[in-house]
């Protein structure tokens, strides 16, 4: 990983380095950019540089900790963005996937391959002990919000935006069962690109399971 400058000087090497807003700002949400990045040339910034400074300083330092952790455990995972440098508090910055979103592919788009690609990417995250729980949480399949994943340009399936991850340690039954909200993006993308039907047994949670995610979202 790049070392980082001194903390001082990275929120003006963010703003000097932005080529492009990749989501407007609206704080207290982080800012997403496309920036020029040392040595990597192209990357994305996280950041929480537009917020107040309280907010930055407390819920923005934790959601980018948590993050860069998440990121840090998942290298050598297919499927996700490299951490490139955590150089301040409050700014990740992750390597640039060209893409579109998935959910704004149009039946057709995507390839076979990608529900593979999409397992295995889930359940190399599931070995490392991170649950991503935000790949569009819905009840019953369909898209949501946001999907969170990305159809790069050369042809494979990211997941991004961990900010929600979990990473504490669960007991195995509690963690395989909140894993298979995880799975349920395997439903969406079987619906949506080839005709399939609802979750399968591995990607059904039970309702105690619903309720016990949608507190943990609050978190």
């Amino acid at each position: 990983m790049t070392r980082a400058r001194p903390e001082a000087s990275i929120p003006k090497e963010i703003r000097d380095g932005t080529l492009r807003l990749l989501r407007p700002i609206r704080p207290p949400g982080a800012t997403l950019r496309l920036i020029r990045w040392r040595d990597a040339g192209v990357a994305v910034s996280k950041d929480f540089l537009d917020s107040t400074p309280l907010y930055r300083r407390t819920v923005g330092r934790f959601l980018i900790a948590r993050e860069a952790a998440a990121y840090r455990r998942l290298a050598g995972v297919p499927g996700f963005p490299r951490l490139l440098a955590h150089p301040h508090p409050e700014v990740l910055v992750l390597e640039h996937i060209p893409g579109r979103e998935v959910r704004q592919l149009a039946p057709g788009e995507l390839p076979a391959e990608a529900l593979l690609q999409l397992r295995e990417t889930l359940e190399g995250m599931h070995r490392a002990g991170v649950l991503h729980l935000d790949l569009g949480h819905d009840s019953d399949g369909d898209f949501g919000r946001e999907t969170n994943m990305i159809w790069s340009e050369w042809g494979r399936i990211y997941l991004i935006d961990l900010a929600g991850a979990l990473l504490m340690p669960l007991p195995g039954p509690l963690f395989r069962t909140l894993a298979r909200h995880d799975l349920l993006a395997l439903t969406k993308l079987r619906r949506r690109f080839f005709g399939g039907g609802g979750p399968t047994p591995e990607e059904t949670l039970p309702r105690w399971a619903w309720r016990l995610f949608r507190a943990l979202r609050k978190v």
